[in-house]
């Protein structure tokens, strides 16, 4: 168990280990508790929000969030502040209250993904991971776009918080997924995801490719400028 309170930072956003986040800081409170994060080295929790809202008082967090590393600061005017962060670890909120700065203050406990079969956790893990790169590819086409080299972890439980957090699903869902200490389990959600977004996404695509072309008409200057097919 972690000794000192964690500054909690409630989002309408699920974060997860290895995971990315900008953050745009403007409220008196979360100024001062990042200041306070900054010139301290610490890091702080980032917590969806189950009721209420990001800003203003009365939010409620769930119980499980993610530890956010600050990886760069940029300073605005009246105080405000850029970051970016990078999920850490995830912790169990056992407690929380408000501090004398007004923002939450949390007692927590590390969560960990119990220990898998590694005879049978890779190669699922590897079964996902293909899934996902045609994911990635179907996505990028759609955009008109390419998919570049990337490294995917190889570990399996980095690898399972990846794909989570590029999912396209909604809070409540990724939560699910971020509250998971099966990998395996996460993992097998994370195969049924993938397989109808990638069927569904395929077929916008080809549905894309087969629609004629359309004429179009533009003006400048009163002169028209037009195709005919």
């Amino acid at each position: 168990m972690y000794n000192d309170l964690l500054p909690l930072f409630p989002l309408k956003v699920v974060l997860f280990p290895g995971m990315a986040l900008p953050l745009h800081v403007f409220e008196e409170r979360y100024k001062a508790m990042i200041n306070h994060c900054i010139e301290a080295h610490r890091q702080f929790g980032v917590v969806l929000v189950r009721e209420g809202e990001e800003v203003g008082p009365g939010a409620v967090p769930e119980r499980i969030g993610t530890l956010a590393r600050i990886r760069a600061v940029e300073r605005l005017d009246e105080g405000k502040i850029n970051l970016i962060t990078e999920g850490t670890e995830r912790f169990r909120l056992l407690d929380y209250l408000e501090g004398d700065d007004h923002y939450l203050m949390g007692m927590i406990e590390p969560v960990v993904d119990e220990p898998g079969d590694p005879d049978s956790l890779q190669p699922l893990a590897d079964d996902v991971k293909g899934l996902f790169l045609g994911y990635l590819r179907i996505l990028l086409a759609v955009a008109g776009q390419r998919l570049p080299a990337c490294q995917l972890p190889e570990d399996a439980v980095a690898l399972s918080f990846m794909i989570a957090s590029v999912l396209q699903a909604g809070p409540e869902h990724r939560q699910d997924l971020l509250e998971m200490t099966d990998t395996a389990a996460r993992l097998e959600r994370e195969r049924g995801v993938l397989e109808r977004e990638t069927e569904r996404l395929a077929a916008a695509l080809k549905a894309a490719q087969d629609e004629p072309p359309r004429p179009f008409t533009a003006k400048l200057d009163g002169i028209t400028f037009g195709s005919k097919n």
